[in-house]
């Protein structure tokens, strides 16, 4: 009967080990999945951001080619009416 208690005693204190460690090796895990995705926030941040720059400067691109074209035809008409 000891010698059953002893046994299960040891099978007990080896599963309180290995329950730590998985326990252990899950926080960490959970550390480092909470970095990932901060990580992978900050970077679709990053691309949102640098994506809406790009498609301020295309549209600012835009209008000011569309006034310059306007300028130019106008040039274009004073010269040939003056001419």
């Amino acid at each position: 009967m000891e010698l059953q208690a002893e046994t299960c005693e040891r099978a007990l204190g080896v599963y309180q080990r290995d329950h730590a460690e998985l326990d252990r090796r899950v926080r960490r895990l959970e550390t480092e999945l909470e970095e990932l995705r901060r990580a992978r926030i900050e970077a679709y941040s990053r691309w949102w951001d640098t994506r809406e720059d790009r498609d301020r400067a295309v549209h600012v691109a835009r209008r000011l080619r569309r006034r310059l074209e306007r300028l130019r035809r106008r040039l274009s008409c004073q010269g040939l009416a003056e001419g």
